[in-house]
C-alpha cells in the first residue's frame, strides 16, 4: 500500500507542474495546500489519492482557478520578468557560444598557418674527392 507522504507528496508535485510560477504567493498556496491536505489525511480513516481526487479536486483545475482568483497584474508582470530573464539567458548562452566558436576558428586558422608554413629543409653535404 501507498503511503500517505508518497500520495501528498505526487499529488503536490502535479500541482507545482500545473503553475507557471513558483514565486513567494505560490509557494504560500501550496504550503497551505499542503497543510489543508495533511488535516484531511489525518481525519480520513483509508487516505488514498481517489479521496484526495474528491476531496480538493484535480490538479488542474486547482490550479486553474488559483488562477482565476490571483491577481492578474501581478501574474502579467511576474510572466513578462520571466520571460525577460529567459531571453536574456538565451542571448547570453548563445553569443559565449558563437565567442566560442570564433576563438575556435582563429586556433585553428593560426595552426593551419603555421602547419603551411614550415619550410622544410634539405641539407646537401658536398665532399671531395681525394682519390685522385
Amino acid at each position: 500500500m501507498i503511503d500517505k507522504e508518497q500520495i501528498i507528496y505526487s499529488y503536490i508535485k502535479e500541482i507545482k507542474h500545473y503553475l507557471p510560477l513558483y514565486k513567494s504567493k505560490e509557494k504560500n498556496f501550496v504550503n497551505d495546500l499542503q497543510n489543508a491536505i495533511m488535516d484531511f489525511s489525518n481525519e480520513t480513516k483509508e487516505f488514498t489519492y481517489n479521496e484526495l481526487l474528491n476531496h480538493f479536486g484535480e490538479p488542474k483545475d486547482l490550479v486553474a482557478n488559483y488562477l482565476l482568483e490571483a491577481d492578474a497584474q501581478h501574474l502579467s508582470k511576474e510572466i513578462r520578468y520571466s520571460h525577460h530573464i529567459k531571453l536574456i539567458s538565451i542571448f547570453s548562452i548563445g553569443a559565449v557560444i558563437v565567442s566560442l566558436v570564433i576563438v575556435i576558428m582563429l586556433q585553428y586558422l593560426s595552426y593551419y598557418h603555421a602547419h603551411t608554413s614550415y619550410i622544410s629543409r634539405e641539407i646537401t653535404i658536398i665532399e671531395e674527392d681525394n682519390n685522385k
